[in-house]
Parts: structure tokens; sequence; C-alpha cells
């Protein structure tokens, strides 16, 4: 089996896509500990406050709401069956292999631009998210500070 170009970028296209699996995985982890994180300070500035910080309150709350979109799964595409299926009849399969690397790039490629897309979108959210814990931090100790 001849080595040529194809392979060398197919390779490149792959380790692309694990980087975005890592980073969307990266993610995930990141708005739960973001979830967490809210969550006990929504329940610590609940019981210290004599009445209710309700701005820190609701702060944290959106805080852990952004943490909770970045850990959904939503939006990331993979290659379906029936985008598979096309390559079944022999033609395809009698191809030359720089024929079929080349439909899996053009496929994996796809998958990269929806992962990157959806994983700059769920970095956005995690940043609001943490910008928000700070945010009702700040506001709780203020209000405790009273």
């Amino acid at each position: 089996m001849s080595e040529h170009a194809g392979t060398v970028y197919l390779d490149h296209i792959r380790d692309q896509l694990a980087e975005q699996r890592d980073r969307k995985t990266s993610l995930e982890k990141r708005g739960q500990a973001s979830v967490a994180i809210s969550s006990g300070l929504v329940v610590l500035v609940s019981a210290i406050a004599d009445q209710p910080a309700s701005w820190a309150v609701a702060l944290l709350v959106l805080g852990a709401v952004g943490g909770l979109i970045v850990t959904s799964p939503a939006g990331y595409i993979e290659t379906s069956a029936d985008g598979m299926r096309r390559w079944l009849p022999m033609k395809h399969w009698r191809a030359a292999r720089s024929h079929g690397e080349r439909a899996v790039a053009k496929n994996l490629l796809g998958t990269i631009e929806a992962a990157d897309a959806m994983n700059r979108l769920k970095a956005w959210c995690l940043l609001a998210s943490v910008v928000l814990q700070v945010i009702g931090v700040a506001v709780a100790a203020g209000t405790l500070t009273w």
C-alpha cells in the first residue's frame, strides 16, 4: 500500500476532530463545576442573609443556567448512518483508497465545523456563567456587610 498526501491530510483532520471532542468534554466538565458552584453559593447566600439577597441569588441562578447550557449535548453533529449509506454501492468499494479518504475527510470536516461552532458558543456561555457568579458574589458581599 503506497502512502500519498491524502493519508497525511486525513490523519490531520482526524486529529483536529479529536481535539474538538476533547474541547467539548473539557467545556462540559467546567459547565458542571459552574452549576455546582452556583448552587452552593445560592444555598450559602440564602442561609447567611437575614433577608434574601434576591439580586445575588438571581445572578447566581443565572450563572447556574449558563453552566447547564454548557453541559447540554445538543448541537453536535456526527456523520449520520444515511450519510455513510451512500458509500455502500460497489463502485465506491472498488474505488481507489484516495477516493474513500477524500469522502471521509469531507464528512469529518463537516463534523469539525459544527463542533467548533458549538464549542465557541459553549465557551461564551461558560464565560458568562463565571462572570455572573463573580457579580453575584460581589452583590452578596455588599448585601451581607450592611
